[in-house]
């Protein structure tokens, strides 16, 4: 399996002058066995790390499974994985008279990110969370966000406290922040753009959810930049190379690892 294949090569090349990942999105994983067939036909509907969290049965039973499914996968890479969560990995697909009907609410995304945080090593402290990674002198803040479902109030005035908070005492060369959804006119976004405009720093935003690849200028100064990269699943395994080195970040052209797209200078901010 393409998968398979791909998280068998990740690796993280932690030189002294660079660290080099790769970013992914919207793999839609889906264990089929079990699954109400009125169902099946939405493996290549818009997703994130799974195609959904839980699935009607055809006896009425509920078909668990899906994130399992992605574990058995996650430990072939022989590199650590970050992962953030996007709306369908927190959803129930439900059938009524053969129709496809969501449960997408606030307590079944509590229940799913409860799940996912028992799973991952990533989600311990919870599904938005913050690493370092180091290239050279230059230090890289990596901001994981849960932007999938955001339809509880209190649990977006949290994840937004936390990115506040976050940023506000962090002096980074310079900021990854990585979310499902990019940023665009929702509240959510508009919030977020507004804490980023109070950090003196470099931003490169990666997201995916649309299935497509995109640039877009957030910022000239400090340069902030969003890119989207196109779906894993659409028709071809779709990947991203990103080099952080102490000078920059390299984002080079989905598939093409060779290919620089753009560089976002970081030097000048230290």
């Amino acid at each position: 399996m393409k998968l398979c294949a791909l998280f068998a090569l990740l690796c993280s090349f932690c030189l002294a002058q660079s660290v080099e990942f790769v970013h992914l999105t919207d793999t839609h994983v889906m264990q089929m066995e079990g699954i109400h067939p009125a169902l099946v036909p939405l493996f290549l509907h818009t997703g994130d790390i799974l195609e959904a969290f839980r699935y009607d049965g055809e006896s009425g039973a509920v078909v668990h499974g899906q994130m399992e499914r992605f574990q058995a996968l996650q430990k072939l890479s022989p590199a650590p994985m970050y992962l953030a969560l996007g709306n369908r990995d927190v959803s129930w697909y439900r059938q009524a008279a053969g129709k496809q009907v969501v449960v997408r609410d606030a307590p079944m995304a509590a229940e799913a990110r409860t799940a996912w945080r028992g799973a991952f090593e990533c989600f311990r402290n919870g599904t938005w969370y913050s690493f370092e990674q180091r290239a050279g002198a230059a230090t890289y803040l990596f901001a994981v966000l849960d932007n999938g479902v955001t339809t509880d109030p209190e649990f977006v005035r949290a994840q937004l406290a936390w990115l506040r908070k976050l940023l506000a005492g962090a002096r980074p060369t310079a900021l990854v922040l990585a979310m499902h959804i990019p940023l665009g006119d929702d509240a959510f976004s508009q919030a977020v753009e507004e804490i980023l405009r109070g950090f003196a720093r470099p931003a490169l935003v990666l997201a995916g959810h649309r299935h497509t690849d995109g640039v877009e200028e957030i910022s000239a100064s400090p340069r902030r930049v969003q890119v989207r990269t196109a779906s894993f699943t659409g028709g071809k395994s779709c990947s991203r190379r990103v080099v952080l080195r102490p000078e920059g970040i390299d984002v080079y052209t989905t598939n093409e690892p060779d290919k620089p797209v753009l560089t976002v200078p970081v030097g000048d901010a230290r």
